[in-house]
């Protein structure tokens, strides 16, 4: 929690709820709660059929903010002792208060009221942990359909956790939060209806919309919350990133996280805004690689990102690609089909990926290739300060290089690899444990003849 007074939704998840799980036995006895290995199970047969029609052993609590009635629908904490309906505004306070007299803990402080920021991110927690339960559903034909394509598209149940994934409740049904709380955040048309749902966190980590994504019928592919939300997906990274891989899709993001390669991001589209740039320096990346879909809007966009990128004076990060034949490539792909990150991870696994990754493209040259720059000699040599990229595939890749250009290139990785070694032998005698004095002593003079060899 912050050093600030809380907000109520605050004060709600972080305060009144875990002690409530904790003591959930006592703080509701009319469930009969018996603790479980998973969470909580009720047992009161009486109270249950009366009040829910089902059996007690369907009624589950395995999280802190509400429970689950198996094959129907979950219930917050709020809603419960607010009648069954998810409460408003000052009904919302008064719910929370309610709570917390039950959980023994002291009430909210009358100086903390409800925020409309607040009751928005209520609504879309609620709608998220709705659908994490009911993904989770043995019972729901629909969820079992949900799990079946997400784990076709190598999408386990680490990957729905990590990014809060769930399959969306049928609107109106009740579940969790009412059609006047869905409208409020724009979850109320009838295509978000069984999706495949997932959280969209900011850079904090805090919950700024929910994305979701069409298994079957009709609307969009993807559907997002309104309101405003990150300029790209994935910035809740656990640390700085001075190297990103950036991709099209939502769900390529997933597979390549899947895939062991944890520093992605997507645009959840085909352009990378401005803001997405600024994004990316607040980041701290340095170095961008940028792997669009193979079909030709991929390649389209590829390059007005290319284009589009800051400039060098703006925090540029190196800009590379992943050259969309090389994806073919390595996909073994032969029809004049679209390839993305996820279909290769599917194709290939991690290892094609791995590949890829390391034969990238200086961006420069991509573009050059392509058009978009009209000096291939001078992308070429401008991109020589770019570290870690293979010189050789490109020059035997492209035949129209100026023999110059290809002699300096040479030339300069040539000079770069002999002074990377003697650095790195000068690192080696100081692991050994020579003096600084005898190392500079020893590395100098061939440092300085290397210089001179190298010419102005």
């Amino acid at each position: 929690m912050t050093s600030e007074r809380p907000s109520l939704v605050e004060y709600l998840e972080e305060v009144v709820q875990p002690v409530l799980f904790e003591k959930l036995d006592a703080a509701f006895p009319e469930f009969g709660w018996r603790r479980t290995a998973a969470g909580w199970v009720a047992t009161n047969r009486a109270f249950t059929k009366e009040r829910f029609g089902v059996r007690p052993d369907r009624v589950i609590c395995h999280r802190p903010f509400g429970f689950l009635i198996h094959g129907e629908r979950a219930q917050t904490w709020c809603a419960y002792v607010h009648g069954g309906t998810p409460p408003q505004r000052h009904a919302f306070r008064e719910a929370v208060a309610a709570l917390a007299e039950r959980a023994g803990v002291a009430p909210p402080a009358a100086s903390a009221p409800a925020r409309a920021r607040d009751e928005r991110t209520e609504v879309l927690e609620h709608f998220i942990e709705t659908a994490r339960w009911r993904l989770l559903d043995a019972d729901d034909p629909d969820a079992r359909r949900a799990r079946s394509a997400l784990e076709r598209r190598g999408l386990g149940r680490e990957t729905w956790a990590e990014f809060e994934l769930g399959l969306a409740p049928p609107i109106g049904s009740g579940a969790g939060v009412d059609l006047s709380e869905l409208r409020l955040v724009g979850l109320a048309d009838a295509h978000w209806a069984s999706r495949i749902v997932g959280a969209w966190r900011d850079s904090r980590g805090t919950l700024v919309a929910v994305f979701g994504r069409r298994l079957r019928g009709g609307g969009p592919k993807y559907l997002c919350s309104t309101g405003p939300r990150p300029p790209l997906f994935g910035l809740s990274l656990p640390a700085a990133a001075p190297a990103l891989v950036l991709v099209e899709g939502i769900f390529d993001a997933l597979a390549l996280r899947a895939a062991g390669v944890r520093n992605v991001v997507a645009a959840a589209g085909t352009t990378i805004s401005q803001g997405a740039w600024s994004a990316l320096e607040a980041l701290g990346c340095r170095d961008l690689t940028l792997w669009f879909d193979s079909d030709a809007p991929g390649r389209k966009a590829l390059l007005q990102a290319i284009q589009g990128a800051p400039s060098v004076g703006e925090s540029r990060p190196q800009l590379f690609v992943i050259h969309p034949d090389e994806v073919r490539r390595l996909s073994g792909a032969v029809a004049p089909r679209k390839l993305d990150p996820n279909s290769v991870v599917l194709a290939a696994g991690r290892r094609a990926v791995l590949e890829l990754l390391a034969r990238r493209w200086p961006a420069r040259i991509y573009a050059a290739l392509n058009g978009a720059e009209e000096d291939l000699d001078q992308a070429l040599l401008g991109s020589l300060g770019a570290t870690d990229w293979d010189l050789e595939p490109i020059l035997r890749t492209v035949s129209h290089l100026s023999g110059d250009a290809r002699e300096i290139a040479r030339g300069i990785r040539e000079c770069d690899a002999l002074l990377e070694s003697w650095l790195e032998a000068g690192r080696a005698l100081r692991r050994a444990g020579v003096p600084a004095a005898h190392v500079a002593a020893e590395i100098a003079p061939r440092l300085a003849q290397l210089a001179r060899e190298a010419g102005p």
